[in-house]
């Protein structure tokens, strides 16, 4: 009797461990007015580091936020920059996750922290990590 009270005991404490970890795991609620702003970012990848900036003007529907995202490109041989400013962007927020991308461009996933983003870029032949910071 005892043994298998210890067990039922044991089975107890494991379970609600379990629930506790998968908790702390869901994401935070951002609210969406915070993120409205400037956030200057860099795209890194294998041979390059690109500067970009994220404007978040306008909380649209819950979750929707509308901005435009400048892509500072290095070109070839003249050390000049190429920038393909002011693409308009939707973006989504999803608890602390949020998403976006460029027409014609990477699509952007982040996780946000305060003042900061951190998370990945994907286009066609490029991909790696990014991070933003708020500045305004």
């Amino acid at each position: 009797m005892t043994r298998r009270w210890f067990i039922a005991a044991a089975l107890l404490v494991l379970s609600s461990a379990g629930v506790g970890s998968i908790a702390a795991q869901e994401p935070k609620t951002i609210d969406p007015q915070s993120l409205i702003g400037e956030w200057w970012g860099d795209m890194v990848g294998d041979a390059y580091s690109w500067k970009t900036y994220l404007t978040l003007k306008s909380v649209q529907d819950a979750g929707k936020l509308a901005g435009s995202v400048y892509v500072v490109v290095p070109t070839t041989g003249t050390g000049t920059a190429y920038g393909n400013r002011d693409n308009p962007v939707t973006a989504t927020l999803d608890g602390d996750r949020l998403s976006f991308a460029v027409m014609n461009g990477p699509e952007y996933t982040v996780t946000v922290s305060g003042k900061t983003m951190t998370g990945t870029y994907r286009g066609i032949r490029i991909s790696g990590p990014v991070s933003f910071t708020k500045v305004k």
